[in-house]
Formats: C-alpha cells, structure tokens, sequence
C-alpha cells in the first residue's frame, strides 16, 4: 500500500526466519565452518611446536659434537683466524708466491714459491679466501682437493681428480701445472694445496697480477711428472700429512738432481781411494817376491862356484 507516494516495506522478522526451514541448514554450515577453522589452528600450532622442539634438538647435538671433537674445533677456529701471509699470483709465469710479516708489518719476507696451473676464467684480481672444503665438484666429472675458495669465485686447489677419492687422480691436469688448462681455477700439487688449506685463513689477501718479478732468491719448487697411467699425486703423502711441514722444506727436481750428483760424486772417490789401495799394495807384494827369491839365486851361485872348485 502506498502512502503519499511512497511504498511500504516489510521489516525483517528474525524470529520468523529462526522458525523456518533454511535456518537449519545455515546453523549447519556455521558449526562446520566453526570446527574446520579450529583444526586449521590447531594444526597450526602443533607445526609451530614441532618446529621448535626440532630446532633445540639439533641445538643440543651441534653443542655435543663440539664438546666431543674439542681439537677439530681448535684447528678449525685456528685457520679462521690466521692472516699471517699474503699470497701472489703472477698469471704470465704460472707461479705462486706466499709472504710473511717482516719486522716493518709488511709482506716482504718469501715463504713458498712453486708452479701453479690457471684456468681460463682467471683475471687480475685482489681478493681474498672466503670459504675451505677438502673436496669440491667444479663439473659434472671433477672434483678437487684442498679448496680454498676466493671472494671473487676462483678457488685454489689441487689438480682435478675423477672422484672423491686421492687414488683417483686426473694425471693430465696434474702434468699440467704450469701451464693453462681448461678446467678448473688455479690449481697446484696436492702438498702446496694441502699447505694453504692449512696455514693461509679467511680473508687472506690473494693477489693475482698478469705479472711481478720474481727475485732470483727465490727458490721456485719444481714439478715431478707422472706417467700417463698414474692416478696419485706423487707430493700426497699416504698419512694424510703434507709433506711440507714447515716453511724452509722444499721439494725440487733441482734438489733431487743435487742429491744425485753428490751420490755419484762419492762413489767415485770411494772407487778411486780403492784403486790408490791397491796399487799400494802392488808394490809390496813385488817386494816380497823378490826377497823370497833372492835366496834362492845366491844357494845357485854358491853351487856353480863350487863346482869349479878343483879336487
């Protein structure tokens, strides 16, 4: 019914609509919307414990394996913390040199010197070591030992090898050290690797230069080549150790030669003062001969004078 022009509308009667028949069916969808958003919290919340309770596990282990290997930890904060050498790398020569400290604080005073292999990603750079793994795959067949990672994504190391294992070793990479070479970074004999791995920290400065002067005081280690079929690298001593165990032992083909020589040179004196022997023993023999004979030629003169003697 309309009243001066406008229409009338029906109020909403709520207990009317409680009485009917839809009300049950929304009252339904309520509670089940109702306990399906209680399983979502608790769910929710049991994940959430579950989380944490996990997270104070693994807490509690990490605790007992650093109580348990207390000389690992050592080690490991020791070679973080070392910064005393400062490392150069004259791509031109292929050659790695490590300094030390001298009494001015400035790295002048030479350590190590020996070849090194550059990959062809390898650019002028200073940078520093980031990160340490003792076996890294670089390809999808490569692995190498001794990584020292760099902050600029190169990494020193050994040469490549097929596997994870030290008897398995690539023996052209390692006959290439020295040269360039496709794969890999920059890359070293298993000892010199080891060396650096152990005794170069984070963030020791690596220098890498096309070129530098090398003085001619410094000693560069030289390579010992493997046969084709060889799968060690011959400086990887069976131990586990480094076969450099301090700063002035080196090992060089120039060395080993040297030692050859002074080996054939004292077996030449050795033969020469037995020859001296004997011919000194020459002529006493002759001495003895000749008085053993003596009597003998005077017992036959003494027998034909007497026979010329007259009745």
């Amino acid at each position: 019914m309309d009243y001066k022009g406008y229409k009338r509308t029906k109020k909403f009667d709520i207990k009317r609509w409680f009485k009917g028949t839809n009300s049950i069916v929304y009252l339904v969808i309520l509670i089940i919307m109702f306990f399906g958003l209680f399983f979502v919290l608790k769910t929710v919340i049991s994940m959430h414990n579950n989380n944490k309770i996990a997270d104070e596990t693994s807490t509690e282990e990490e605790t007992t394996d650093t109580d348990s290997h207390p000389e690992t930890q050592t080690e490991t904060q020791t070679i973080a913390k070392n910064q005393s050498y400062y490392i150069r790398i004259s791509i031109a020569k292929h050659t790695l040199v490590v300094y030390q400290l001298d009494d001015n604080k400035e790295f002048t005073i030479p350590v190590k010197a020996f070849r090194v292999a550059i990959g062809p990603k390898v650019t002028p750079a200073k940078t520093a070591i980031s990160e340490k793994s003792l076996w890294r795959k670089i390809t999808d067949i490569y692995y190498v030992r001794y990584s020292s990672r760099l902050d600029n994504a190169e990494y020193l190391s050994t040469a490549t090898y097929y596997s994870q294992s030290d008897n398995n070793l690539n023996p052209q990479s390692y006959n290439a050290i020295g040269q360039n070479v496709t794969d890999g970074s920059i890359l070293m004999t298993c000892a010199n690797a080891k060396w650096i791995y152990e005794n170069c920290g984070a963030k020791t400065t690596v220098e890498i230069v096309d070129d530098f002067d090398i003085s001619s005081d410094i000693k560069v280690e030289g390579i010992i080549r493997i046969a084709d079929d060889a799968y060690r690298d011959p400086t990887d001593n069976a131990n586990g150790s480094s076969n450099i165990q301090n700063n002035n032992s080196q090992y060089s083909q120039t060395q080993a030669e040297t030692e050859d020589f002074q080996n054939d040179d004292s077996s030449e004196k050795t033969e020469t003062q037995k020859n001296d022997s004997e011919e000194t023993q020459q002529p006493s023999d002759n001495y003895q001969q000749e008085s053993t004979t003596q009597p003998t030629q005077s017992s036959e003169e003494q027998k034909s004078s007497g026979e010329n003697v007259p009745e």
